[in-house]
């Protein structure tokens, strides 16, 4: 009886440790979401006055003004560096998906040039053949540009060769690929990775090798299973 309790008691303190360390994470995630939107917010301001200054400016000495000139660049350096902020924004609010011990998860946020999200996107992985692995399945971007790629494998199916290699491919709402990364992603079971992916182009690589290489988007669903 006494080892019983012994143990029913270790195991609360187990319990009781997890519950504190997770308040913790939460905690610690609060703070940086609260962290990256007050500089964000600053950056905004900035900007305000930014454009202000240079739309009075070009009102008060025209459009070919040296300040001018100056003025709108500072302007446009500004935005480029509230569009990353509002990118460390949305990556903090993102929640990590869950991912089983054997399982791992690629998700994250795809932007456009002016890094402004992109959906309806089609993002999955490719060997190096550039066909598509379909074990793997694949994610359709919703408005905010989001994806997840969530593997778990089947009961009794292997895990993920270490070996394997995997790259990712982005293909536009006609299936035609538009990005394919050059670097080999690398799984880590029971890990869930995030990326930022900004697009500098979205033009299309070229026809895809084969009409069932490319997933092709279902009516209404931002995300997909193999």
């Amino acid at each position: 009886m006494a080892s019983t309790a012994q143990t029913q008691s270790t195991q609360t303190v187990v319990d009781q440790i997890k519950q504190g360390v997770q308040q913790g994470i939460t905690a610690g995630d609060t703070q940086v979401q609260a962290h990256y939107n007050n500089r964000l917010l600053v950056r905004q301001a900035r900007q305000a006055q930014l454009d202000r200054q240079a739309a009075s400016l070009t009102a008060a000495n025209g459009a070919s003004d040296p300040s001018v000139q100056t003025a709108q660049a500072a302007a446009d350096n500004n935005r480029v560096m509230v569009a990353r902020m509002n990118m460390q924004v949305v990556q903090a609010a993102t929640p990590a998906p869950v991912v089983t011990q054997d399982g791992w998860a690629l998700y994250g946020h795809i932007y456009d040039a002016k890094r402004q999200p992109l959906a309806k996107l089609t993002v999955f992985f490719v060997d190096e053949q550039k066909s598509h692995v379909s074990q793997y399945g694949f994610s359709f971007t919703d408005a905010t540009g989001y994806f997840l790629l969530n593997y778990a494998p089947v009961a009794g199916a292997p895990q993920t060769p270490q070996s394997a290699t995997l790259y990712l491919e982005i293909s536009n709402a006609a299936t035609q690929p538009i990005y394919l990364d050059t670097a080999v992603f690398t799984p880590v079971l029971g890990e869930a990775q995030y990326r930022d992916i900004t697009l500098t182009s979205e033009s299309p690589l070229g026809t895809p090798p084969g009409s069932t290489a490319v997933p092709k988007p279902p009516p209404a669903s931002s995300t997909g299973k193999p």
